[in-house]
């Protein structure tokens, strides 16, 4: 699943890798997009 897309606001405030936690936000996405259609049509929910 996505990772939450509030996790790079907090990485900001609080000082830590906000551009590491954006990219982390964006690929989970992706990868989401492309993963949970194909894991749905594996367990006949589509």
């Amino acid at each position: 699943m996505p990772v939450m897309t509030q996790v790079a606001i907090v990485a900001q405030t609080y000082g830590a890798d906000h551009r590491y936690a954006t990219l982390a936000v964006a690929v989970t996405t992706i990868l989401g997009m492309a993963f949970i259609p194909i894991y749905m049509l594996s367990l006949g929910g589509i």
